[in-house]
């Protein structure tokens, strides 16, 4: 026999699971040409350095989740790094996030070209979500 999980209960456990993390999640850039895999560590990020670089945002504010057939969806309203006055640029491969030891939870790498910061007022946007599936 397998558990059938239903759309309400999806987005109940989703719900749950969100509202009950124990630590604040907090994502920042990151600007070596790095590839995560499961086995990386903090130690692999080059953290993004450049003028008006706002460092590791904190995630806090994720959405009542939405199902749409087999997947259920939270998200975070879109965390922005906006490049401020000053010389110094930066190519950003991609974000990462960590808990509050901090220990490297994920991360993402863009899929082809980095993004260039390169004048005051260029930005870079994340939208943090979850996302879980059933297989029925």
């Amino acid at each position: 026999m397998s558990l059938i999980l239903t759309t309400y209960g999806a987005a109940q456990i989703l719900r749950a699971a969100l509202r009950n993390i124990p630590f604040t999640i907090r994502y920042g850039l990151f600007q070596n040409e790095w590839t995560p895999t499961a086995y990386s560590t903090l130690t692999s990020v080059s953290p993004a350095v450049f003028s008006g670089y706002a460092g590791l945002l904190p995630v806090n504010l994720w959405s009542d989740p939405t199902i749409v057939g087999a997947y259920g969806t939270s998200s975070n309203p879109p965390l922005v790094w906006t490049r401020g006055p000053g010389l110094q640029s930066a190519y950003i491969f991609g974000y990462y996030a960590v808990d509050s030891v901090p220990e490297l939870l994920w991360a993402e790498r863009l899929d082809e070209y980095p993004a260039l910061l390169a004048v005051p007022g260029d930005q870079y946007a994340v939208t943090p979500s979850f996302t879980e599936t059933s297989r029925y």
